[in-house]
């Protein structure tokens, strides 16, 4: 009986590899589109129904709440439906209940639909990204794997706030919601078809994690702890977002365009880093990584509340991004690990921890803007952010630390530093080929500093807030390139430099010893 089981396990195993390897190209789409769409009608919602309904703030925030009530209650279900069917036709139905409300918004013309679509959409939501995680939860190096989803989601958020917007004039609202309807029905019927051809995760004989995974630590103190960590995240997360946004608008009396050329700047950021954050883990460990990140968090609440100037809004920003790049593959990796029942159950209690914090969040960032003394909402940021150091040890590791595995049992998927440095490569020539655009257009901080011989030296003498942006912007992706670049430039050379040695000893290489004798030959 132990031996069928042993098998049974090292079966479970191989068909998780082969599954991760599977869906790995279906997630990044969907999940890129359907975060793009979900934060842009977290945006265009409220500005749609006071200014094309006429509603009051009162209903307004009342179809909000609709929607994350249901998403909060929902998403324990779509865990544990998770872990039993199919878990990419799940995020398929998902995609198509969000496309449903999509399609109710663009034909309501009073409120009693708006809040049936954002149930509907509310609903769509859980059962879309719980079964998505779930998914990348098998693979054989999750936090990895995370860290691609949340490049993936940050993509995808940037990407759709631009070109929604820029059609918002041509389209008007009602052609907006209709094409971001296509769009999710598109992803569902991706998904649905991907994942019928395909055996699920979860209708494999079942299995507990903990049968796959020994390693896991398990204990009540540790989920609360998590649970805790996740919700004091988000909750920083959400009060920055809505206090920044306040600012812009009343403060600074900026216009819906102006704001989002403010944020694009952190948007990118959140889109670029994950990655880093990732193989700094590996390197120097997770503990590190998490209290880097919540210094970064640090110095960005306090240029939100504090800053006189938009641009330097626009770095605390990219800062508070950075931070929650590298946070947000972290926590669902530890979530794996250390919330109880299968992917699904974990994915789903994570989902909802980050919900709740929002929401409270949201409420804070309104009231904390209303507030007569700044220097106090910057405290209390800093200290609920500070806080979060206190729960880091119990949760994560000193020092560097395998890749935590999922379906794999343990192990540690191999790295690839050229492969890694090539990536980095290419975003330098991007970078570049803009550089060059930018210049041509006299916008470029890198020609002013050449001429001026200052730094940014020319973001004084440009007028308007599109200028500003990409003055700050474009420094701020400068840094990027140069961080990305030796993070994975550094492997590379350490690799190259002994292989070199074990060459000019006669020794064989890791390669080389691969190509003389391929797998299963003597």
């Amino acid at each position: 009986m132990k031996e069928q089981a042993e098998n049974y396990k090292m079966d479970y195993q191989r068909k998780s590899e082969g599954r991760a390897g599977q869906l790995s190209g279906i997630i990044t789409l969907p999940a890129a589109g359907l975060a793009g769409l979900g934060e842009l009608l977290e945006f265009v919602l409220p500005l749609w129904a006071a200014s094309r309904l006429g509603l009051e703030p009162g209903l307004i925030g009342a179809i909000l709440a609709i929607e994350l009530t249901v998403a909060f209650c929902l998403r324990p279900v779509s865990g544990r439906l998770a872990d039993r069917f199919d878990r990419a036709v799940l995020a398929g139905l998902g995609a198509f209940g969000f496309a449903g409300g999509l399609v109710i918004l663009a034909l309501a013309g009073n409120v009693v639909p708006v809040f049936v679509a954002a149930a509907l959409m509310g609903a769509g939501s859980a059962f879309f990204w719980v079964p998505l995680r779930a998914i990348v939860a098998e693979s054989e190096n999750p936090k990895r794997s995370f860290a691609s989803l949340t490049e993936a989601e940050g993509t995808g958020i940037w990407v759709v706030y631009v070109i929604a917007l820029s059609l918002l004039p041509l389209l008007d609202y009602s052609g907006v919601y209709a094409a971001a309807a296509a769009v999710a029905l598109g992803l569902a019927v991706y998904l649905g078809t991907a994942g019928r051809s395909r055996k699920s995760a979860a209708t494999a004989p079942h299995v507990t994690r903990a049968e796959v995974d020994r390693e896991r630590p398990l204990g009540r103190g540790q989920a609360t702890r998590l649970t805790s960590f996740i919700v004091l995240v988000a909750l920083v997360e959400a009060a920055a977002s809505v206090y920044l946004l306040l600012r812009f608008q009343r403060e600074f009396e900026l216009e819906l365009m102006q704001i989002i050329w403010f944020y694009l700047p952190g948007l990118i950021v959140y889109s670029v880093v994950p990655q880093m954050g990732a193989a700094l883990s590996e390197r120097a460990g997770q503990r590190t990584t998490v209290v880097i990140s919540l210094l970064l968090s640090v110095s960005g609440v306090v240029l939100v509340t504090l800053a006189p100037q938009t641009w330097m809004l626009s770095v605390g920003w990219a800062l508070l991004c950075w931070s929650w790049g590298w946070l947000d593959p972290l926590q669902q990796t530890t979530s794996i690990r250390v919330f109880p029942g299968g992917f699904g159950r974990s994915m789903g209690r994570y989902e909802s921890a980050g919900l709740a914090g929002g929401a409270v969040g949201s409420l804070v960032g309104g009231i904390a803007f209303e507030s007569d003394s700044i220097m106090a909402v910057a405290l209390a940021a800093v200290v609920v952010s500070l806080l979060c150091l206190i729960l880091v040890p119990g949760l994560y590791p000193a020092g560097p630390s395998p890749a935590v595995s999922g379906g794999m049992g343990g192990r540690k998927a191999p790295r690839e530093p050229r492969k890694e440095f090539t990536k980095a490569v290419e975003h330098f020539v991007v970078y570049a080929v803009v550089q060059i655009l930018l210049m041509l257009a006299e916008m470029s901080w890198i020609a002013d500093w050449i001429h001026t011989g200052q730094f940014m030296g020319g973001l004084s003498d440009q007028g308007g807030t599109v200028n500003q942006m990409l003055y700050v912007g474009n420094a701020v992706w400068a840094g990027l390139v140069v961080v990305d670049l030796a993070v994975n430039g550094l492997p590379l050379l350490r690799q190259e430099s002994e292989n070199h040695g074990a060459s000019s000893k006669g020794e064989t290489t890791p390669d080389e010893s691969e190509t003389e004798h391929p797998e299963g030959t003597p």
